[in-house]
């Protein structure tokens, strides 16, 4: 009779254990989805703020790693970006390599490269978003960073994967 009673706890407790372990499992993978929704969110919120501001800059450190020759490569490279909204933005983007400065005002889209001393310019639209449109799909320019020019960035910017750090 103890036997039966201590194998009766012994199954007790371990079928305790494996349906604790999948409720947790199942609790962690729904926190997980909820981490996920909340993170879009915050992220949605943030592309909304930014797209409504009427003027606002930021720099940004920008690092690519190349394969050349079999070994690789680490280039880094500073932007500076103002953007007044509706028609004015630029880019400044300074490495080793770049001087580059990239702007529109009312109506003229113009690429500089200070090192080598040319530029050239195009007649757009005087609205950024219409602007950045124009010379990718027409001219097939894209420039870095542009994506956060855009008036409506969740248009243009697409998770796969979001992390919410707080």
């Amino acid at each position: 009779m103890i036997d039966v009673k201590r194998f009766t706890a012994v199954l007790s407790v371990t079928l305790l254990l494996i349906l604790s372990s999948g409720y947790a499992e199942s609790n962690t993978m729904a926190a997980e989805q909820n981490e996920q929704k909340n993170g879009v969110k915050v992220l949605k919120n943030s592309y909304d703020y930014l797209g409504s501001l009427k003027k606002y800059a930021f720099t940004a450190t920008v690092t690519n790693e190349v394969e050349v020759d079999g070994k690789k490569i680490v280039t880094k490279r500073i932007s500076n970006a103002k953007v007044k909204r509706p028609d004015q933005f630029r880019i400044d983007t300074k490495s080793d390599y770049i001087d580059r400065t990239v702007y529109l005002s009312e109506g003229l889209f113009t690429m500089m490269d200070n090192k080598e001393k040319y530029y050239a310019n195009v007649k757009t639209s005087t609205n950024i978003d219409k602007t950045l449109e124009y010379i990718n799909k027409k001219l097939g320019i894209v420039l870095p960073l542009s994506t956060l020019f855009h008036s409506d960035m969740s248009k243009y910017i697409h998770p796969k994967k979001v992390q919410y750090f707080g």
